[in-house]
């Protein structure tokens, strides 16, 4: 059986991927068009892209934060 922190660890690291897979395919799918049968971002897309990998670094440590710092009953 799982520990429930170690279950709640894993649910924040399945989220996170989640949301950065969704992420990348909406930026490609808002500043992508297709090329040659790939995705080739525009300029303005380009900037997105960074500024989100950005926000998903700085939000990552302050999730993880949050998951070690919350009270897991031992039962």
């Amino acid at each position: 059986m799982v520990e429930k922190e170690t279950g709640a660890q894993l649910l924040a690291a399945l989220v996170a991927i989640g949301l950065f897979v969704t992420g990348l395919i909406v930026l490609s799918q808002q500043y992508g068009e297709q090329v040659n049968g790939t995705i080739e971002l525009s300029p303005t897309g380009g900037i997105a892209l960074v500024g989100f990998i950005a926000v998903f670094i700085v939000a990552m440590p302050v999730f993880g934060y949050l998951v070690e710092r919350r009270e897991f009953d031992s039962e």
